[in-house]
C-alpha cells in the first residue's frame, strides 16, 4: 500500500471517529499515533506524542491563543455584548428592520472582542432575539439575523480561525487579523442591505423600533465607547506595529478586565468563572493543537499533501477552477464539521495546492474561512442553528433553517466578490507589511 493511500485512510478514520462522537483532539491523536506507528514503528509514534506535547506547551506562539480566549471570557462575563447592542439599537433601531441591523452591527463589534462565533450567537441570541420578538419581528428574520451575525465573528480580529490557520501555515497572525477586517465589514454591509431592503418592501418582516432622541444616542456612547476603544487599542496597536499579536492579546485581556471592573460588572464569582472557563477552553485547544501537530506530521510523512497537489495540478484545469473545487470541498465538509477540525485537517492538505498555483496566501486564507462559515450555518448539522434553537425553544427548527437561507446567499455573494477582487483581502495587509 502506497504512503498517500495510507494518508487517505488515516484522514477518513479521523473523520469517522469525529462523526461517531469522539472528541476532535482524541480522534486526531489516536489516528496519528496508530498510523505513524504503522509507517515508522511504535517507538517513533510514542516519541512523537511526547515531543509534540512538550513542543506545543513550550511554544511561545501558542500564548496568543490563551490571551485572546481570556480576553473573550472577560468580555463575555462583563456583559459587553449587552452594552454594544444597546448602543447599536439607539442609533439604528428606528430604521426598517432596524433591530436586525442593530444586531448585525452589535455582532460585528462584539466579534472584535470575543472572536468566536458561538459566543456571539449566545450573547446576541440572549439580548437581541427577545427584543426583536417584542417588536413582532418575523421569526425567520430574527433567527436568521442572529445566525448571520455569528458568521462575521471569524472574520473580525481577534479570530481563533486566523490564529490556528496562521500557525499551521507559518503566516503572520497580525497580517491575517488585518486581512479579515474589510471582508468582515463587507459581510456586515451585505447583511445590513439585505435586512433593510426586505423590511422596506415588506414592513411586517421587521417593523421599525422606537426612535431614540439625540441625547439618548450620545449617552449610549458612554457604554459602547470603552469597548470600542479596547478593540481599537488591540488591533490598532498590532496594525501600527507597536506590539505583536501575542502582546496585543495580553493587553486586550488586561483591558477587558479593567473596563469590566470600572463598569462594576464583576463579582468574585463571575471573575473566577471567567478564569475557569478560559482555562477549560485553552486546555481543550491545547489538546487539539497537540493532535493537529501530530496529524500534520503524519500527513507530511505520507506525502499526502504532495500527492493531492500533483493530482489537482494534473487535472489540466485553470487555476481559478482548482481553487473553486477546493472551496466546494470545504463547503461540503462544513455542512457536517465544525470550523476548528476542518481547519486542522483540511488546511495542511489543501493550502500547499493554492500556494503551488501561485495565489496569495492571505487571500486564500480569507476566502477559505468565509467558505467554511457558510457550512457552519447551513443545515442539517449547523452548530450555530442548534444554539439558536436552544435559546428559542418555541421556534421550530424548520423556521430557523428557512430564516438563514437569504444570509447564506449573501455570504456566497461576498465569497464571489472577494474571489473576483482579491485586494479586498490583501490591501490592508499590504500597507502594513
Amino acid at each position: 500500500m502506497s504512503l498517500p493511500t495510507v494518508g487517505i485512510i488515516g484522514v477518513a478514520c479521523s473523520l469517522l471517529l469525529m462523526f461517531i462522537g469522539m472528541p476532535v483532539a482524541f480522534s486526531l491523536i489516536l489516528t496519528s499515533f496508530l498510523f505513524i506507528g504503522h509507517i515508522r514503528g511504535t517507538f517513533t509514534a510514542l516519541d512523537i506524542v511526547g515531543s509534540e506535547v512538550f513542543s506545543t506547551a513550550s511554544n511561545y506562539l501558542w500564548a496568543v491563543v490563551a490571551f485572546f480566549v481570556l480576553m473573550g471570557f472577560f468580555a463575555l462575563y462583563a456583559r459587553f455584548g449587552e452594552e454594544i447592542y444597546y448602543t447599536a439599537n439607539k442609533w439604528l433601531g428606528h430604521m426598517s428592520g432596524g433591530l436586525g441591523i442593530a444586531t448585525i452591527g452589535a455582532s460585528t463589534a462584539f466579534a472584535g472582542i470575543v472572536g468566536d462565533s458561538l459566543s456571539v450567537t449566545t450573547t446576541m441570541g440572549t439580548v437581541a432575539l427577545p427584543e426583536m420578538r417584542r417588536y413582532n419581528y418575523n421569526d425567520r428574520l430574527s433567527t436568521g439575523v442572529i445566525a448571520a451575525g455569528a458568521t462575521i465573528g471569524p472574520m473580525i480580529p481577534p479570530s481563533m480561525g486566523f490564529i490556528l490557520y496562521a500557525i499551521l501555515t507559518e503566516q503572520s497572525i497580525g497580517k491575517l487579523f488585518i486581512a479579515g477586517i474589510l471582508p468582515g465589514l463587507l459581510l456586515a454591509v451585505v447583511f445590513t442591505a439585505s435586512i433593510y431592503l426586505r423590511c422596506r418592501f415588506n414592513p411586517e418582516l421587521g417593523p421599525p423600533g422606537t426612535k431614540a432622541i439625540w441625547r439618548e444616542r450620545l449617552v449610549s456612547i458612554k457604554f459602547g465607547g470603552p469597548i470600542a476603544f479596547l478593540f481599537l487599542l488591540v488591533i490598532g496597536g498590532i496594525y501600527a506595529g507597536i506590539f505583536t499579536a501575542i502582546e496585543g492579546g495580553g493587553i486586550g485581556a488586561a483591558g477587558a478586565v479593567i473596563i469590566g471592573l470600572a463598569m462594576k460588572r464583576y463579582t468574585w464569582r463571575s471573575l473566577s468563572d471567567a478564569l475557569l472557563g478560559a482555562g477549560r477552553v485553552v486546555g481543550m485547544i491545547f489538546l487539539i493543537l497537540v493532535g493537529a501537530m501530530m496529524f500534520t506530521r503524519f500527513i507530511a510523512w505520507c506525502n499526502l499533501a504532495d500527492a493531492v497537489r500533483e493530482f489537482m495540478m494534473g487535472l489540466a484545469l485553470p487555476p481559478s477552477v482548482i481553487i473553486l473545487l477546493i472551496l466546494i470541498i470545504f463547503l461540503a465538509l462544513g455542512f457536517v464539521m465544525d470550523i476548528m477540525p476542518l481547519i486542522l485537517i483540511g488546511v495542511p492538505i489543501f493550502h500547499p495546492v493554492a500556494m503551488a498555483l501561485g495565489y496569495d496566501p492571505v487571500w486564500f486564507t480569507v476566502l477559505l474561512l468565509i467558505t467554511i462559515q457558510v457550512g457552519v450555518i447551513t443545515p442539517p448539522f449547523a452548530v450555530i442553528l442548534f444554539a439558536i434553537k436552544g435559546l428559542a425553544k418555541d421556534i421550530p427548527i424548520g423556521t430557523i433553517y428557512r430564516g438563514v437561507f437569504p444570509f447564506v446567499m449573501g455570504t456566497v455573494l461576498v465569497i464571489g466578490i472577494i474571489f473576483a477582487v482579491p485586494p479586498i483581502a490583501t490591501w490592508l495587509p499590504s500597507l502594513l507589511y
